[in-house]
């Protein structure tokens, strides 16, 4: 599986060479490789759904979390694209190891469920 999400990051114009890189810097890559398809899916099920809600990664700096040292993370944000509120955005930061094979990270049944109320 993670061969085939490399390929596809590489085939999308992304650097995943892993020459030269510190391991800060591999972990950050290997993140954003596993939540790009997932990023995808999600907004493709928004707009199937006509959820009005956008999902992209971000990077966070230790800085911007008010540290002075440590890596840059990979989070997920969203965006309401439209109602009353227009343009309220969360930020979700998935634990380390938390990505899975399937969008939501939970087994077939229960993601039909989470489908549905999403």
């Amino acid at each position: 599986w993670s061969t085939v999400q490399t390929e596809i990051a590489e085939k999308s114009g992304y650097d995943v060479d892993s020459k030269g890189k510190s391991q800060d810097e591999l972990l950050l890559q290997e993140d954003l490789i596993s939540l790009m398809p997932m990023v995808n899916g999600v907004n493709a099920i928004s707009e199937e759904l006509d959820k009005k809600k956008h999902f992209e990664l971000a990077l966070v700096s230790p800085q911007a979390r008010g540290l002075t040292s440590g890596r840059t993370k990979a989070v997920v944000s969203t965006q309401s694209t439209g109602g009353r509120r227009g343009g309220t955005q969360q930020v979700y930061a998935p634990p380390r190891g938390h990505y899975s094979g399937n969008i939501s990270g939970v087994s077939n049944g229960e993601e039909k469920k989470k489908r549905q109320r999403f």
